[in-house]
């Protein structure tokens, strides 16, 4: 890459990364990017604190906002939970029966 476009690069990911970091503070192509904009460990790591501690108390309201709905899917999952590993199964073996034979 011509040196004009890294510059302007991580200009605009330093502009944005106050709100990239947090918001995607799990994404791969987030961290890369931090990389290649070299931007210091001291400056991630609240980065990461901020996005972590957002996204645990969201987890925390949305949880205790839908008590009831989330109560009701596990009770539902439990219930047909051996026929879900079947239908796993099957669908991993005949996509990998297909596979094979494709070669």
């Amino acid at each position: 890459m011509p040196q004009e476009q890294v510059g302007k690069f991580e200009g605009s990911f330093a502009k944005a990364e106050l709100v990239v970091v947090p918001f995607f503070v799990g994404s791969n192509i987030v961290w890369v990017l931090s990389g290649a904009a070299r931007t210091s460990w001291k400056r991630l790591a609240p980065l990461l604190a901020i996005g972590l501690a957002g996204r645990l108390a969201l987890m925390w309201w949305l949880a205790r906002v839908f008590d009831d709905e989330v109560r009701a899917t596990l009770k539902w999952v439990d219930r047909y939970q051996f026929w879900f590993i079947g239908a796993s199964i099957l669908i991993v073996v005949l996509v990998n029966i297909r596979n094979l034979r494709g070669r």
